[in-house]
């Protein structure tokens, strides 16, 4: 989704068509899931988290498009964790051209700024590390 104004640098967002999460309504498709995944796992690759877990609550290590435990568990943690992001149950759609709404951020814009904060060469070249079918979408779709 392009920003209509960047923020902080980053021009446009990597962002989901759906719902990603627990709740009734999140339909989880696979290329919206696998991305979901991708940005979670680039992310602590670049920038390990500093909260403690549980122990054997691991970290989301294998994307593989299908909603799971530990998927679901990191929407929760990354919600929980940052400040002023929208719902930790699911993840929604960015919607308006911004990665944020009133006083808090659509979690799936928090997640690319995060990404795009610490390591932008890979945020850029998020589609090259992502399916076929993810990357095709990600490279084509365009949506406000």
């Amino acid at each position: 989704m392009k920003l209509y104004a960047p923020y902080q640098g980053m021009p446009h967002i990597w962002n989901i068509s759906r719902h990603v999460g627990v709740t009734d309504d999140s339909p989880n498709a696979t290329d919206d899931v696998e991305l979901v995944q991708r940005l979670i796992v680039e992310r602590y690759k670049v920038v390990p988290s500093k909260g403690s877990r549980a122990g054997g609550i691991g970290n989301l290590a294998t994307v593989s498009g299908v909603m799971d435990t530990q998927t679901a568990f990191d929407i929760y943690w990354v919600s929980d964790h940052a400040k002023s992001v929208y719902d930790a149950e699911k993840i929604s759609p960015a919607r308006g051209g911004t990665i944020n709404y009133g006083g808090g951020f659509w979690t799936i814009g928090y997640l690319n700024w995060k990404l795009f904060k610490h390591s932008p060469q890979v945020w850029a070249n998020l589609p090259d590390i992502c399916s076929a079918t993810l990357r095709t979408a990600l490279l084509t779709k365009t949506s406000a």
